[in-house]
């Protein structure tokens, strides 16, 4: 066997040996025939199933837990999940109303960015912003004097017409 179809089938033997356990008849039948072609003198496929034997038997001398103390766990599992609160805010649950500091903190974003549209829009209509806005954009390396004069002295008549530009 090449080294490679070696590698291949130390592989498929690890992966058999995680899937199904050491014991051979538990293996489905085209993996044991696959399997039947890794040498068992290879050196290295025998230390795999010999830890993979031994895995089984620790498995199977590990005391066997009583069905009443599985079901008591699941019982406290599930107590614990209903009665810790969820971190989750008021407002994203179904069916409930948001609380008084939710709609204060909302409305005091609304009012903030409110705000902040009024100022752009006065500040925007003043011709004395213009020249900081060139100094700006001249810093920044942006958009060049004529730009910003073009899109900064637009009037309502040719609205249409600076959509493009802006």
């Amino acid at each position: 066997m090449s080294t490679g179809n070696q590698n291949t089938g130390l592989a498929l033997l690890e992966a058999t040996l995680e899937t199904y356990g050491s014991d051979r008849t538990r293996w489905p039948a085209e993996l044991r025939r696959q399997l039947s072609s890794v040498d068992s003198s290879n050196v290295e496929a025998r230390r795999i199933l010999a830890e993979a034997k031994a895995l089984d038997r620790l498995i199977d001398i590990a005391p066997v837990v009583p069905a009443d103390r599985l079901q008591a766990l699941s019982d406290r599992i599930v107590m614990a999940a209903r009665t810790t609160p969820r971190v989750v805010g008021s407002s994203s649950l179904p069916g409930r109303k948001p609380t008084l500091p939710m709609r204060r903190e909302n409305f005091a974003a609304g009012m903030a960015l409110a705000a902040s549209l009024v100022l752009g829009m006065f500040a925007g209509s003043q011709q004395a912003v213009v020249p900081a806005l060139q100094d700006l954009a001249g810093a920044a390396g942006l958009a060049s004097d004529a730009t910003i004069n073009q899109a900064d002295a637009s009037d309502d008549s040719d609205i249409y017409s600076n959509e493009d530009v802006l």
